[in-house]
Order: C-alpha cells, then sequence, then structure tokens
C-alpha cells in the first residue's frame, strides 16, 4: 500500500490533469481481469518467509540499488538523478571515466531506472501541467523517447528481467480509476491488463524467466482509502489473460515478490486489521501449460 501523502497526490494529479486520454494503442479503457479464466498457476504450499529468500528483482543488472539517486548501468556508465540549478528534477547518464554528463532525456524528470539489458532507461517525466508523472522509456543508442500509456499518471513501474515488456500502474488521468498497462517495446504494442474503481495500488512482480507478471488487485477500500481487499492475480505473456490466483476474503495481499520461477514472497494482512504487520507468506506454486514469450 502506498503512504497517505502520496495518495494525496495522486488526487491532485486527478484534479489538475482531467482531460480524454487518445491514442492509447491497444489499452482497453475499463477492462478488468477475467473472472472465469483459468490459472497459469496452481499453488501447491505455503510457508513462511525464510531469512534467506531475497526477490528476484534485487537480482537483475543494473537494479536500482541503495541510492536511488546513483545508479550503476553498463560499461562505465551511471544514472544520475538529481535538480538542475533551478531546482527541476533531471536524469543525466555520466560517463565515471570522463565525468561527461548527457542529458539523454531533455526535459523534467526523475526515478530512472535501466532495463536489465543496458539498453532503454525509463523514468518518470513532465510533460506538461496537464500531462505530469508521465512514464517515458528512452532507447540510449537511437535517443527515441516513447512515452507509455499517456493516460495514466504513474506511480510504479517494473521493467521484465528480459527487456522486452515495462508493466506501469497508475491513476488514469481522466477518471478515479487505477490502471495497470504492459508495453511490448519489440512489437510497439500496449495493452491495458486491469482497471479498478478501488483507489489502491497494485503490486507488480516478473517472474525471473519473464513469462508470468504477478499483481495485487485491490478490490474494495474504505472511506480513509485504506485497502480492504485485495487478491493475487497473475498474467502469462502468452495470452495475456489476468486470472486470480487465489481467492482470500478474510486475508488483505499485497506487494508481491517473486523468488524463483515458482516461488512469490507475498505480504498479508486480516481484513480486521489493515495496518498491521501482517505476515511475508511463500506460495509454491506449480506452472500450467508454460510457453515461450
Amino acid at each position: 500500500m502506498r503512504p497517505a501523502s502520496e495518495l494525496a497526490r495522486r488526487w491532485i494529479v486527478i484534479s489538475v490533469a482531467s482531460f480524454a486520454c487518445l491514442g492509447a494503442g491497444d489499452a482497453r479503457a475499463g477492462s478488468v481481469p477475467s473472472k472465469g479464466c483459468s490459472s497459469p498457476v496452481t499453488v501447491v504450499g505455503t510457508r513462511d518467509r525464510r531469512s534467506d529468500d531475497a526477490p528476484m528483482v534485487r537480482r537483475l543488472p543494473f537494479s536500482v540499488g541503495a541510492n536511488p539517486r546513483s545508479i550503476p548501468g553498463p560499461d562505465s556508465l551511471r544514472l544520475i538523478d538529481t535538480d538542475d540549478a533551478e531546482h527541476h528534477p533531471r536524469v543525466f547518464i555520466e560517463d565515471l571515466r570522463t565525468g561527461r554528463r548527457d542529458d539523454i532525456v531533455g526535459t523534467s524528470a526523475s526515478r530512472p531506472c535501466w532495463s536489465p539489458d543496458g539498453r532503454y532507461i525509463a523514468c518518470v517525466v513532465y510533460v506538461s501541467q496537464e500531462q505530469p508523472y508521465q512514464l517515458a522509456v528512452i532507447d540510449r543508442h537511437s535517443r527515441r523517447r516513447i512515452d507509455i500509456d499517456a493516460c495514466l499518471a504513474v506511480d510504479e513501474y517494473r521493467w521484465s528481467p528480459n527487456s522486452r515488456w515495462i508493466a506501469v500502474e497508475g491513476v488514469e488521468r481522466s477518471t478515479n480509476r487505477v490502471g495497470l498497462s504492459i508495453y511490448d517495446l519489440t512489437r510497439g504494442r500496449l495493452r491495458r491488463l486491469s482497471t479498478t474503481p478501488a483507489f489502491g495500488s497494485y503490486g507488480l512482480s516478473w517472474s525471473p524467466d519473464s513469462r508470468l507478471l504477478a499483481f495485487t488487485e485491490p478490490s474494495e477500500v474504505d472511506e480513509d482509502e485504506t485497502v480492504l481487499a485485495a487478491d493475487l492475480w497473475v498474467a502469462a505473456t502468452s495470452s495475456w489473460s489476468p486470472c486470480r490466483v487465489r481467492t482470500s476474503p478474510d486475508e488483505i495481499e499485497s506487494q508481491p515478490e517473486w523468488l524463483t520461477d515458482s516461488e512469490v514472497l507475498l505480504k498479508t494482512s486480516p481484513r480486521t486489521a489493515p495496518h498491521s504487520a501482517g505476515r511475508d507468506l511463500v506460495l509454491e506454486l506449480r506452472p500450467e501449460g508454460r510457453r515461450s514469450p
């Protein structure tokens, strides 16, 4: 779940940028996860988290480490998230050998992240007053920039380990709904996976083999925007049909993180105590009908 200050920021984004989105490619506004699909995974066991359980995302090349404002990349490069002389956020590529900085984005930007193959840079850019918090992907070789789902004011994003897809979640600029979209860099296609009226956040995590995207979809919130119901869902790249992994009416599931291709770490909290520390649970999964991406 996001802190109250961040949720408040997201409400401001909606009030400032309430316009109709156009040009969303293959995105399907208003779509919701399929309720009757066959899940690509089956839960075959559960256990408590062990001290040596480490989320896969921490093992990705060029992942964001302890200092999100300085991110090592390929060769001698690193991403710098800083402010310019006018205190506007900027993202630079710095060559550690020469000290030269490249203003690769060319506009106000923050929260950068390398793709795992080191070819692309994702960051959150300021396009205009009507389009702040826009996710952008820049090819560092061609310098071509792609704005990902202009309908969403980005809250979170994740690269797939194979660098082919990027998942983004955020608030729709023209509604109070929260959307989850996928962009395929190989085919140049945008797809809306899910949209929910509940004003909470999805958790996003890719399996190590990039075949599955796990997320938790909030379905109920109280008047204080506290999530009261959220279940784990999985979408396979072979079909992009989101399916609920399990139903837990008395628990709130959040923050999924793949450990291996067959294990997902999940935080669960009782519905009666949504702000409690909860329990770190590992779901042991059996993939069904695996296909190549």
